[in-house]
């Protein structure tokens, strides 16, 4: 089970921390989305969570720039906005109320491989809220992230090893 728990919490930081971009790494690859999309609209309801619609747009680079999410009654509930540097990491998320005021900002950090190592959100008031998140890395002779080390308030809330093996 730990095991498992493990593997659970690596995958989403798989991409992290390599020196070599694939060829497109965006949103749209990373959900598996095909073409040169400018936008996608769905709906989704499931559990506890009732109808929703969501309008999600995308720059020339795939990535995403506005999500609009509805709720069932088709009334705006909320919107996100984001910002990306040159090399398409994204530096800032922007989050609005249903009466179009901001209800927070989130910026992010990356290193020079491209690897997110800080993350930090502020309430509409500019006053930090939830926990700062930390990341540090260790890379090997090729630039691939090897250890990982989340922190959360200062404190250690996830560590990763892998061994990399290569072809000779």
């Amino acid at each position: 089970m730990k095991k498992l728990l493990l593997l659970l919490l690596c995958v989403p930081l798989i991409g992290f921390g390599q020196t070599e971009k694939k060829e497109i790494d965006n949103d749209l690859t990373r959900t598996n989305v095909k073409g040169r999309v400018k936008q996608i609209n769905a709906t989704s309801s499931g559990g506890r969570r009732a109808l929703t619609f969501v309008k999600i747009q995308f720059n020339e680079h795939g990535n995403k720039t506005v999500a609009i999410f509805y709720n069932a009654d088709g009334e705006l509930d909320r919107k996100s906005k984001y910002q990306y540097d040159k090399d398409a990491n994204m530096i800032g998320e922007t989050d609005y109320n249903e009466d179009g005021e901001i209800s927070y900002k989130t910026q992010y950090y990356y290193d020079e491989y491209g690897s997110e190592i800080e993350k930090i959100s502020y309430n509409a008031d500019g006053i930090r809220v939830g926990k700062i998140k930390k990341y540090h890395y260790e890379y090997d002779k090729l630039g691939n992230w090897i250890v990982l080390t989340e922190y959360s308030v200062d404190k250690l809330t996830l560590f990763v090893e892998r061994e990399i093996e290569y072809y000779q």
